[in-house]
């Protein structure tokens, strides 16, 4: 998976616990989410992109705490495009090897396309990102898509 994020130009701070990268052309954020933590309100769909239900326990996790700065960077509108305005944000889809299990280990994931992030709303204790489309991962791979 980390080829991934080198092809889109935002290569992992560490193969084995990031969860998402920042393309430093365009500050693009590319977020792992899990495909079947959706949730869907008035044709709306979102993706969860924390869990504190388990980290607050499991708080010295290198990949929580990154993706928590990451949330963070959403939240603040902190990281800018060359234009100034708030950088772009896109999840890659996966699969779990095992829904129930706690961490979970990616089975498969989708590096066809991403999916286009849009409004961060906090729900039931969790960050979920809206999904506002797709993309191609040829088109993602341009910096200021």
């Amino acid at each position: 998976m980390s080829d991934l994020f080198v092809r889109l130009q935002a290569p992992l701070s560490n193969v084995r616990w990031s969860w998402g990268a920042v393309r430093e052309a365009d500050n693009a954020l590319f977020l792992r989410v899990w495909d079947d933590q959706r949730w869907l309100e008035d044709g709306k769909v979102y993706l969860r992109l924390t869990d504190f239900g388990y980290y607050n326990e499991h708080s010295g996790d290198r990949g929580w705490n990154e993706r928590w700065k990451q949330v963070q960077s959403i939240l603040s509108h902190s990281r800018k495009d060359g234009a100034g305005n708030p950088a772009a944000n896109y999840m890659i889809i996966c699969e779990a090897v095992d829904r129930n299990a706690t961490p979970r280990a990616i089975k498969q994931w989708n590096d066809s396309n991403v999916l286009v992030g849009g409004e961060l709303i906090e729900r039931e204790g969790d960050y979920w990102l809206e999904r506002t489309g797709m993309l191609p991962i040829d088109q993602a791979r341009e910096p200021g898509h």
